[in-house]
């Protein structure tokens, strides 16, 4: 996780959780979790990342949304699956098959290194509400 973040102890009690009952098809995915805006925490900012082909955009998966809002919470959780996706450092737990010697990342902070990390590896997401 970056280090300029808020996480609630809460989020990995959840990962971990996950972890131990996920599916086998399911065990090569990153579970990304969400970013909420510093000044308004009921505020998706971003879950999930993808990279668009064309213009070398990033985009989030999931809209902006209130989450204090029970429709806003229902369609958080539809399948957002795009190609070339990331989920950024802020809060990401990574298949442990892909930290190797050869794959590692940079040993020092770049812009986008989440980014090129992802989609270096073809990370396939899995998003969660209350992560």
């Amino acid at each position: 996780m970056d280090d300029d973040v808020i996480i609630l102890p809460e989020s990995i009690k959840r990962t971990y959780a996950l972890l131990r009952f996920i599916k086998n098809e399911y065990k090569d995915y990153f579970i990304a979790g969400a970013m909420l805006r510093m000044d308004e925490m009921n505020v998706q900012h971003e879950d999930g990342g993808f990279m668009t082909k064309y213009v070398n955009l990033c985009h989030s998966q999931k809209p902006v949304r209130n989450m204090n809002l029970w429709d806003n919470v229902l369609k958080n959780e539809q399948d957002y699956t795009q190609d070339n996706a990331y989920a950024a450092w802020w809060y990401c737990c990574t298949p442990i098959k892909l930290i190797r010697r050869d794959n590692l990342s940079l040993p020092l902070f770049f812009r986008t290194d989440d980014i090129e990390f992802g989609l270096r590896n073809k990370a396939k997401l899995i998003t969660m509400n209350g992560i």
